[in-house]
């Protein structure tokens, strides 16, 4: 069987393509100001192509307001506004020619746009640019204030305040008005305005005469009472002469920042009855003053025959529900709770505290359980220790040691390593070999800056990270 090679052959089909003979170049396409200005926007046309060209310029739209005009220049010749196509203008390869078109405004704002066609009559190549323009009134004057919101305590007084500018060529009598006084009751805002200060009841102060490019100042305080609230006003602004106005809304508020800051080394404790187990932690100063602290038992569900004790510096008897100490600012008092349990008698306490400083509005709580078996699981009468654990390091914050606690499942090497917060080793606290139990060890920082820092313990088969920060 034979076989046929059969080749096509495919006309190349070539396109003709015109080559550009225009291009037109301009500085800008719209312009913005004010109302009653003449802009003038315009560029070149350009001869790129080999042959002598003849090109004509055309307005083909107009849409501008009433008051307007557009007038057209090309070449060597301006028209007047009725005139859409000027004289059409010869231009040799290489060479340019020039045109604009200008705006006329009337004292309105507005905004006006025109369409202008080029053509080549030679080469019949076309380019087309839509030219806008848009006039707005400038403001008579303007309001310049640093902030419009503003948080504080209780209490505090709050400031704002601003100037207002003339920005126009006349003298403007500027009328200052507290439209909207939305405030507690408890508060008061007053005004400034100018050289004057008015007392709360005046929402409107005497109006000022500014000179044109000058400045009036004015201010608005919100009083603010001893109860964390919030509050805003609105202020208006004026021109008497021109009637031009804005506004400016003002917003204040207040905030109680914790006085406490409780630190709690364990809320839970297990083991044997018959044991006393103490619970506790530090509470905090955290305000520049001296305070009355009160440390309220709420809560004191117990098993028959147990009791619970507070303590601060000393411990009282178990049937005082309240006691008292005073804590410098920025300083921290130890607390303690003891739970006192009986032999025969197991179970559950349920204790719950509140801290709060005379005077101050927070009010901390905090709940402790200790669980007592009444059986003989444990020959040393200690807390139930079982598995691998990260107990925390107490207290926390500190100042300048801290108590590093850690429960073993088994006997094990340990060891305790010391970092920055940037990964920096600063020492090993503890590098040797334990018993299974629960364990401590104590960290003196009194050589380190104020920071945060971590703690690894890592034993045979496990690792574990504790964050702890120093306050000094």
């Amino acid at each position: 069987m034979k076989k046929y090679l059969f080749i096509f052959i495919l006309p190349i089909l070539v396109a003709s393509v015109a080559a550009q003979t225009l291009r037109v170049d301009i500085t800008d396409s719209t312009a913005n100001g004010d109302p009653g200005n003449s802009y003038v926007l315009k560029g070149y046309v350009h001869n790129i192509g080999n042959a002598a060209e003849v090109v004509q310029l055309t307005r083909k739209t107009n849409n501008i307001p009433d008051g307007w005009t557009t007038t057209l220049c090309f070449g060597s010749s301006c028209y007047p506004s009725f005139v859409d196509s000027p004289d059409p203008v010869g231009v040799n390869p290489g060479d340019s020619v020039f045109f604009d078109i200008t705006f006329n405004t009337d004292e309105n704002p507005g905004y006006g746009e025109a369409l202008l066609l080029f053509s080549g009559a030679v080469s019949g190549d076309k380019d087309s640019i839509l030219f806008s323009v848009t006039t707005t009134t400038p403001k008579a004057f303007t309001v310049d204030v640093a902030k419009t919101e503003a948080q504080g305590k209780p209490g505090q007084s709050l400031l704002f305040d601003g100037y207002v500018h003339n920005t126009s060529s006349d003298v403007q009598v500027i009328q200052l008005t507290r439209k909207v006084n939305d405030i507690p009751d408890a508060w008061t805002s007053t005004l400034c305005f100018g050289a004057s200060c008015y007392p709360s009841f005046v929402d409107a102060p005497d109006p000022v005469a500014v000179n044109p490019g000058d400045s009036v100042f004015f201010d608005i305080v919100f009083n603010t009472a001893a109860v964390p609230d919030s509050g805003k006003a609105l202020l208006v602004f004026e021109d008497k002469v021109s009637g031009a106005k804005d506004s400016l809304w003002f917003r204040a508020s207040t905030v109680s920042k914790p006085a406490l800051e409780l630190a709690v080394a364990d809320t839970a404790a297990m083991g044997i009855a018959g044991n006393t187990f103490e619970l506790g932690g530090y509470i905090r100063n955290l305000t520049d003053s001296l305070l009355t602290i009160n440390m309220v038992r709420f809560l004191n569900n117990l098993p028959n025959g147990w009791s619970s004790s507070l303590c601060f510096d000393v411990c009282a008897s178990p049937n005082v529900d309240s006691v008292t100490s005073a804590i410098g600012p920025s300083d921290s008092l130890a607390f303690k709770l003891t739970v006192y349990t009986v032999d025969s008698v197991g179970g559950t306490a349920d204790i719950g505290l509140k801290f709060f400083a005379s005077g101050a509005y927070d009010t901390l709580y905090q709940h402790f359980s200790v669980n007592a078996t009444a059986t003989g699981i444990e020959n040393n009468r200690s807390l139930l220790t079982r598995g691998f654990r990260l107990l925390g390091n107490f207290p926390n914050p500190f100042n300048p040691q801290t108590t590093i606690r850690y429960q073993l499942a088994q006997t094990s090497k340990v060891q305790i390593d010391i970092y920055t917060l940037n990964g920096q080793h600063v020492t090993t606290l503890l590098h040797t070999r334990q018993k299974a139990g629960i364990h401590r060890v104590t960290f003196n920082a009194s050589e380190l800056p104020s920071g945060v820092y971590y703690y690894r313990l890592k034993t045979n088969k496990h690792r574990a990270f504790g964050k702890m920060i120093l306050v000094k």
